[in-house]
Order: structure tokens, then C-alpha cells, then sequence
């Protein structure tokens, strides 16, 4: 995920409809879409329609309202996407060190971490997948697979989902006992 324009925060709700498309983005835009339409309603075609103390009630409640939901907006996506952060990079890191050290109790432990902050990191995801294939859990790793294809965030990494995929048919065919014996090896 990459930063956010500055622009997105002037409409609240659209930073987390560009993120991730959320549901509750959805319904904060379409409750300051109502509000500014009523404001413009009122103000500008039927001024007679509400009095001016009650329009600017509404435009104090009007700003008061952007001004919380880009706030809450600004919250939500700090907390969706923690990978952005550099404890997190430090931990994909070690993970990744871990893992090309063959310590896969300690790999899975940090992976497993990662996808707890944070369950839409394909990254974390595919990088465990590989994983639980590697220690010939192959039924955890096909589930991984296929939850991870779910996640809107795991097109730029279909091939190597698909490849991870063959990896997994081609284990299965070999059999247990010949993973096993490619392990004491």
C-alpha cells in the first residue's frame, strides 16, 4: 500500500474506500454527501427552506463531522495497514532471515505475528505458505493459498501464488515418505 493523496482526506470516508474498500468508508462519504447537499439545498436554491440560525447549525455540524471522520479515517488506516511501519519491516526482515537460516519454528512464529497485526499481508501470507510446504504441512499451506487469492492485495503476486500452487501438486505427487527421506538428507 502506498501513500494515500493528500487530496483523498477532503472527502471523509475516501481514503478507506481507496485502501481497502470499506464498507464504513462507503457509509461516512454518503453521510457527508447527504450533509453537504442539504447544506447546499438550504443555502443556495431555498435559502426559505430552513432558518439561518438552523443552516448554521448545520455547517457547524457539517465541519464538525469531516473533521471526525477523517480523524477516525486517518486511525483506521494507520491500524489496517501496520506493515507501512518499520517495526513491522524489521519483522518481515527477521523473518526472512530466519527462514534462510532454516529455523522454521522461529520463521512461522514471526510470520504468524505478522498476519495476527495485520491478516491482509500477502507478503507474510505467501512467504508462510511456503512455509508449511517446506515442513510438509501441505493441507495448511493449500488453505493459506487459497484464502490469500481472496485478498484484493495478492494480484501482483498470482504468479507466485500459482507457482507456490504447483510447488504444493508436486509434493503431494512425491508422497511422504520421500519428503521425509529428502529431510534426513
Amino acid at each position: 500500500m502506498g501513500r494515500m493523496p493528500y487530496l483523498a482526506y477532503l472527502w471523509p470516508g475516501l481514503p478507506t474506500i481507496l485502501a481497502n474498500g470499506s464498507w464504513l468508508g462507503l457509509g461516512w462519504a454518503a453521510v457527508f454527501a447527504v450533509l453537504v447537499n442539504l447544506q447546499i439545498l438550504a443555502s443556495v436554491w431555498w435559502p426559505e427552506l430552513l432558518p439561518t440560525h438552523v443552516r448554521n447549525g448545520l455547517w457547524v455540524a457539517t465541519a464538525v463531522f469531516w473533521m471526525g471522520a477523517n480523524i477516525a479515517t486517518w486511525r483506521a488506516l494507520r491500524l489496517l495497514h501496520p506493515e507501512e511501519s518499520p517495526a513491522a519491516e524489521v519483522s518481515f526482515g527477521d523473518a526472512t532471515r530466519l527462514y534462510l537460516r532454516g529455523d522454521w519454528f522461529g520463521t512461522e512464529r514471526v510470520l504468524t505475528d505478522l498476519l495476527q497485526k495485520n491478516s491482509r499481508d500477502v507478503e507474510a501470507g505467501l512467504m508462510l505458505a511456503t512455509l508449511w510446504r517446506h515442513t510438509g504441512r501441505t493441507k495448511e499451506a493449500s488453505q493459506q493459498l487459497d484464502r490469500l487469492e481472496l485478498l484484493d492485495g495478492a494480484r501482483r503476486w498470482m504468479l507466485e501464488i500459482h507457482q507456490e500452487r504447483k510447488y504444493l501438486q508436486a509434493a503431494a505427487s512425491v508422497g511422504p515418505s520421500e519428503v521425509e527421506a529428502s529431510r534426513a538428507a
